[in-house]
């Protein structure tokens, strides 16, 4: 019988290597993904059995080829407390596939012609021609970020999302703290307090680590 699932506590994980940056658009490594994934959010995700499931979308349709229609949550807020709306959809995607940006992932966005944005609550993309992966690509790489918060912050070392963890702390060479998101769009969640993630490369360190509690 599953046991019920109690709230609280700090969760200590061991990561095989130091992040890179936790900017989605740009960081390239996994260690970094490990990370950034607890703090950001995407339009849709996949459920333990690989079905696509709403995150920050509540539904979605491909309305033609070349269009897809996603409905968003109205109750999301940034962690720097900007309002998530249909905008930081559209400018996530335009900065993915700005060259400056020099993004690792502006490929599997390279068929989108142009986001629009004109209801807060409506995201519409349109692609320049039929894309099967496109959900897909979405579920695996769509991290949505706010404008205000990489224009004026530092997104590559403090990182600002919707999700359920917060960014606390970068201590270099050591280890990287998230804690709990008190206005966390989804109602009950996290249970966690937060995670500390420690930088320990080598498998026999990771084991002394958890073997010292």
């Amino acid at each position: 019988m599953a046991q019920a699932i109690k709230d609280g506590g700090m969760l200590r994980a061991a990561l095989t290597g130091e992040p890179d940056m936790l900017d989605p658009a740009v960081s390239t490594i996994y260690t970094g993904a490990q990370v950034y994934e607890g703090i950001f959010s995407k339009l849709i995700d996949f459920d333990t059995a690989g079905n696509f499931v709403p995150d920050l979308a509540t539904s979605w349709e491909q309305v033609d080829a070349k269009t897809w229609k996603f409905n968003l949550v109205t109750n999301a807020t940034f962690h720097n407390g900007e309002h998530f709306t249909s905008a930081d959809v559209k400018y996530t995607f335009d900065r993915i596939l700005d060259p400056k940006t020099a993004s690792a992932y502006a490929g599997l966005y390279a068929q989108i012609d142009s986001v629009e944005a004109a209801d807060p609550a409506v995201a519409v993309f349109h692609l320049k021609s039929s894309f099967g992966p496109f959900l897909n690509n979405l579920a695996l790489n769509g991290e949505i970020v706010n404008k205000k918060a990489i224009e004026s912050g530092d997104p590559a070392r403090n990182p600002v999302g919707t999700g359920p963890f917060k960014f606390v702390e970068w201590v270099q060479g050591d280890h990287i703290t998230l804690e709990k998101n008190p206005t966390y769009f989804k109602a009950g969640l996290p249970h966690l307090d937060g995670v500390t993630f420690r930088f320990l490369l080598v498998d026999q360190s990771r084991v002394d680590a958890l073997s010292a509690g």
